[in-house]
């Protein structure tokens, strides 16, 4: 198969250089960084992803599923940020678990995680259908876990973390929102950032608002809700690190 000129296989080494050439920068940046005393603000699953002054990486680089791969990457670095959206949904709760403990020692002690993830109390059935467990949206078919804030939480918390939630829906599916501070984590699916399909395309609009409760659905259209994430800053509790 010819595509643009370059067989596939031509294509699969470029993208395999591409991706070599990519992890060896952001191994330089992020060295660079730590020896200046800068802080160091990573981005993980970031993609074409990139903000000034935070470190993209990819799973290749910088697996979070591997002690080995974090300690290989990070070295004798010490992260102040670290920013995570959609990408915990991706992994199980045991994963999860053992980021949340391997990560510490690499945390600064005013260090902050922010996580987005698909919000299981989202009051649209049609949502948690896209976007729950082995999830129909595309890119959500393995999606391992479906966190509430409550969920999120407790889980968080029994692993030695504070847990500050930023956006989300309740368990009776009333909206919350905190303002927060942009520059410690910018998160595109989020209520007020959000500019997807569900902004522009009617149709899905009414499959986002079948099946939701009135209240929650006059809530939702005051405050222009289409998409949002269950966002939320974690930092590691005093005297657990």
């Amino acid at each position: 198969m010819k595509v643009r000129g370059l067989s596939s296989h031509a294509l699969f080494f470029l993208s395999r250089v591409k991706s070599h050439f990519q992890r060896s920068r952001s191994s330089v940046i992020l060295k660079c960084r730590a020896r200046a005393g800068l802080p160091v603000r990573i981005v993980v699953g970031a993609s074409e992803t990139k903000f000034l002054g935070w470190i993209s990486t990819e799973q290749r680089g910088f697996d979070i599923t591997s002690q080995q791969s974090m300690s290989s990457f990070l070295g004798e670095a010490r992260v102040n940020r670290l920013l995570m959206e959609h990408v915990v949904e991706h992994l199980t709760s045991q994963e999860f678990a053992n980021f949340l403990r391997d990560i510490k020692i690499y945390l600064t002690l005013d260090a902050r995680i922010r996580i987005a993830v698909p919000d299981a109390y989202h009051p649209s059935p049609w949502y948690r259908e896209q976007m729950g467990i082995n999830g129909l949206e595309p890119g959500a078919h393995d999606h391992k876990a479906f966190w509430s804030v409550d969920s999120m939480e407790q889980f968080c918390r029994s692993l030695g973390f504070q847990f500050r939630p930023l956006e989300y829906f309740d368990h009776a599916g009333r909206f919350h929102f905190e303002d927060y501070d942009e520059r410690d984590g910018y998160i595109s699916r989020s209520m007020r950032r959000y500019d997807g399909r569900l902004k522009k395309d009617r149709g899905l609009q009414s499959k986002l608002f079948s099946g939701v409760t009135s209240d929650a659905l006059d809530e939702m259209r005051s405050l222009e809700i289409t998409y949002t994430s269950l966002i939320a800053d974690l930092s590691v509790a005093p005297n657990s690190q």
